[in-house]
């Protein structure tokens, strides 16, 4: 390499963050050419860069997105490095990763997803969103038509009258410790799920399993999925990613007397027929993960992936600085800010599904009337928490499911993102609480923004006569009360996967096994029979049309207080490819590779 060609590439990484920043990412060799250095070679070297970018050929993840998820070919590819680890610094470790009890966390998501994998995918959807590194983001087409077989050979085939779904495996399909996925496996995961009650069970309930006959094996690669009552998730709750088939030979064989479906073992193992395997758990330390090597899409560029555990956002980012980790997870806004000043490797903030809430125990005083949740949305200064918390990346959320979804109805809620006092000391009157009331909001201590918006709040609320205290909890505790159902106030951080109405509104509202993520624990007899309904419609446009009258239902109730839906920010080594994040809450770390 010449003299010229070596100073390219050592420059080429302040160069390219200079671009990000500017917002002229995308621009391409002549885009690259208009930015100067300031040196005496400096249109040589804007010539070289050029050059250098033609000769790294297309990006993998572009060639992924246009096949449908299908491995790139080696000559499409840039040159790839010999690195072959990945360091991930992360605010806190998964607790677990068993999908029937991991929750409350994106990188617990993300690890179990590619621990097990999926039977068929969402496809791929373009979206005009002007703000992020659309080229990093997989956003999800919400038509059924349009999912892909993965493990699968098809898609499931669902029965004219809505109640039956069939199935056919890919044979040759691997876990991690060999064993071939077979019908066995789907049929171990759905009594796994009726049997621990847990979020299989939701899963059971959204899609009307049939409890007494939900599952027949036909053959070693095909079994039919039985429901009581038509259902248009029957066929498509498969590309879930919380949905997936579990190493059944193995869990049976760690099963004791006391734990018949190995719930401690799988806490940290996850054996699936993803593309990685545990190597090792430390919780609060590191995890790491090593490739499957008999992964049925081939072998993979990044062998071992580490989870390590940084609690500081701004420690993170100076992890990635210096070259220590590939990727800064979870970073407020104004450190994003600082990694496209600075020019810190791949700053990305990208439009998805994330949502921020805080939720109010219906249960429980001071919430049992509807008329105080209300009173709560309309003093909430959502516009100053997404500046101040979230340097502005997201959107205010003033409505009652995350916008991207089709069937969203964004002018049922009343409240903007500005509070409004007086409807709400109006709201609190008519509530017999004009004199106002204390509460307690518990927070993740592992988050920052989660103080910075309770601070917000709480200095919002005094003009409603409401004294807030703030109450930090380690992320263990505190998602363990939170999924327990045993708040009265906290906030929550999630996203929810399935782009389809019926599954986002019961999963947050429903009384019933369907409402897992029912916080506010709502158990509403109109609320119930519009998501009963919902659930029996097949096609997407019905199930759209009634979504709005459920949506006004969950205005009138107010379980949560809807606070922001933030960007997904994360900042990635720049020679790291592949990287791409979807709206299932997923990155497909067997696409990834250095260059």
């Amino acid at each position: 390499m010449s003299d010229l060609k070596n100073k390219v590439m050592r420059r080429r990484v302040s160069r390219r963050s200079i671009l990000a920043a500017s917002g002229a990412a995308g621009l391409g060799a002549a885009g690259l050419a208009l930015v100067g250095c300031g040196d005496d070679d400096d249109e040589a070297i804007s010539q070289a860069i050029a050059q250098v970018i033609e000769e790294e050929a297309e990006p993998v993840e572009q060639v992924v997105a246009e096949e449908g998820f299908a491995p790139a070919t080696a000559d499409r590819v840039p040159p790839r490095s010999s690195k072959d680890t990945a360091l991930l610094a992360i605010a806190a470790t998964p607790l677990a990763v068993d999908p029937d009890f991991a929750h409350g966390s994106p990188q617990t998501w993300e690890a179990f997803i590619n621990l097990q994998d999926q039977s068929i995918k969402f496809g791929w959807a373009e979206y005009p969103y002007d703000v992020g590194a659309t080229e990093h983001v997989g956003y999800l087409s919400f038509k059924d038509e349009d999912i892909l077989p993965w493990m699968h050979e098809s898609v499931p085939e669902l029965s004219e009258d809505g109640t039956q779904a069939t199935h056919r495996i890919k044979p040759g399909v691997l876990s991690s410790t060999g064993n071939e996925l077979t019908s066995a496996d789907f049929a171990y995961r759905i009594d796994r799920a009726f049997g621990l009650g847990a979020i299989g069970a939701f899963f059971m309930s959204i899609i009307s399993a049939d409890p007494t006959n939900p599952v027949e094996i036909i053959d070693k690669y095909t079994f039919k999925v039985n429901a009581t009552a038509p259902n248009g998730l029957l066929a498509t709750i498969w590309a879930n990613s919380f949905w997936n088939a579990l190493d059944s030979v193995e869990a049976l064989a760690n099963a004791t007397a006391d734990d018949e479906w190995s719930t401690e073992w799988f806490a940290q193992s996850g054996v699936g027929f993803g593309s990685i395997a545990v190597e090792s758990f430390g919780t609060g330390e590191q995890v790491v993960f090593a490739s499957n090597p008999n992964y049925f899409r081939g072998e993979q560029p990044i062998k071992r992936l580490i989870y390590d555990e940084i609690p500081s956002a701004s420690n993170r980012l100076a992890a990635v600085a210096a070259g220590e980790a590939d990727a800064a997870y979870g970073l407020p806004g104004e450190l994003f800010a600082q990694a496209q000043e600075e020019g810190i490797q791949n700053p990305i903030a990208i439009k998805g599904n994330l949502i921020w809430f805080a939720f109010m125990n219906s249960l429980r005083d001071p919430y049992r009337d509807p008329r105080t949740r209300q009173a709560m949305n309309w003093a909430t200064p959502r516009q100053d928490i997404l500046d101040t918390t979230f340097g502005g990346l997201g959107n205010p959320w003033t409505s009652v499911m995350t916008s991207i979804w089709e069937g969203i109805c964004l002018d049922c809620a009343p409240w903007g993102a500005d509070p409004n006092f007086a409807e709400a000391n109006k709201l609190l009157d008519a509530a017999g609480q004009a004199d106002g009331f204390e509460v307690t909001i518990d927070t993740n201590s592992s988050r920052a923004q989660d103080e910075r918006m309770a601070v917000l709040m709480q200095d919002a609320y005094k003009n409603i006569n409401v004294n807030m205290s703030i109450n930090p909890q380690p992320e263990g505790p505190f998602i363990a009360e939170g999924t327990g159902k045993q708040k009265t106030m906290a906030f929550w951080q999630d996203a929810y996967i399935q782009p389809d109405p019926i599954y986002f509104l019961a999963l947050g509202y429903d009384a019933g096994l369907s409402g897992i993520n029912n916080y506010g624990q709502l158990d509403d007899p109109e609320l119930n029979g519009l998501l009963d309904r919902g659930r029996t419609l097949l096609t997407g446009a019905e199930r759209a049309e009634i979504a709005i009258p459920i949506q006004e239902r969950v205005v009138e109730l107010s379980p949560y207080i809807w606070l922001v839906e933030p960007f997904y920010v994360n900042v990635i080594n720049e020679n790291l490819r592949g990287w791409r994040w979807h709206t299932t809450q997923e990155t497909n770390w067997s696409d990834m590779y250095f260059v």
